[in-house]
């Protein structure tokens, strides 16, 4: 029977990665976690929120934020906040911590300077990852691993024979189409939603997200110019994708992941005030 290389949280969750992740409550934290992340060379989000919002378009951020936050695929988080923002970083913080013990939280305001507030998160970075380097990779049934495949239109025959191939080895597959919308957003999403993987199908250039593995996908024969190699399989049968997956089931990389694209959209529910 079919296992996979993932990881087992010690707090129940399971990934096939183990990430640590530097995340901005604020938008005015963007620059401390992108220079702190950048030189320890983990996964980050940056974005355009967190301030200025309210009702539902700040419950939509707060649960975009977190849901990335407590993924499977996540081992530890420093959240980092200015101090004064809508978005209660401390609120956000619990909210993790209910979901995933390995969060942490730096604030600006409180560092007494941006580059005080780097160090901070560097000093943290350091220790999460010589916990994470403590436990070791284990084997996952199928079963446990939820793959997503994003399609730009109504599945082909081939991808349509990738799901069937994927479901009849047990895997947890759900299907999305991007259509109209930003296919960027609807990666985004699917990852809040805890997909530990998503295959991305047909669209005009190679997704990927922060600690979700993206696959891309060309299904044609001439993939849009200039971007054939950053695709992952082109104009490939499902047992040729079959074949791909193979190998990132033991922990190859995708091209994404080489490439460090890491590109997450905050889900967002009216203007910012």
């Amino acid at each position: 029977m079919r296992t996979v290389q993932g990881y087992r949280h010690p707090d129940g969750r399971v990934g096939l990665r183990r990430h640590i992740l530097v995340l901005p409550s604020v938008m005015c934290a963007n620059k401390v976690v992108e220079h702190a992340a950048q030189a320890r060379g983990v996964p980050y989000v940056i974005h355009p929120v967190g301030c200025a919002q309210v009702g539902a378009d700040l419950a939509a951020t707060a649960a975009s934020l977190e849901g990335l936050a407590w993924h499977g695929n996540v081992f530890g988080v420093v959240i980092v906040s200015l101090g004064c923002e809508a978005l209660a970083a401390q609120g956000l913080l619990k909210a993790v911590r209910t979901r995933s013990g390995c969060a942490h939280l730096v604030r600006i305001q409180d560092a007494g300077s941006s580059r005080d507030a780097e160090q901070a998160v560097a000093a943290i970075l350091e220790d999460l990852d010589a916990e994470r380097e403590r436990t070791g990779p284990a084997r996952l049934e199928p079963g446990e691993v939820r793959v997503a495949i994003l399609s730009s239109e109504e599945p082909d025959p081939a991808t349509a024979g990738l799901e069937n191939a994927l479901r009849a080895e047990g895997f947890q597959v759900r299907t999305a189409i991007a259509g109209a919308e930003d296919p960027g957003a609807a990666a985004s999403r699917l990852a809040v939603d805890g997909a530990h993987l998503v295959i991305a199908v047909g669209h005009p250039y190679p997704l990927g997200l922060p600690v979700v593995p993206v696959l891309n996908i060309w299904p044609g024969a001439s993939a849009p110019a200039g971007l054939a190699g950053d695709f992952d399989l082109v104009d490939g049968s499902p047992e040729e994708a079959l074949r791909l997956l193979d190998s990132f089931w033991e922990g190859e990389p995708t091209l994404a992941e080489r490439a460090e694209l890491w590109s997450f959209v905050v889900d967002r529910k009216g203007p910012t005030l």
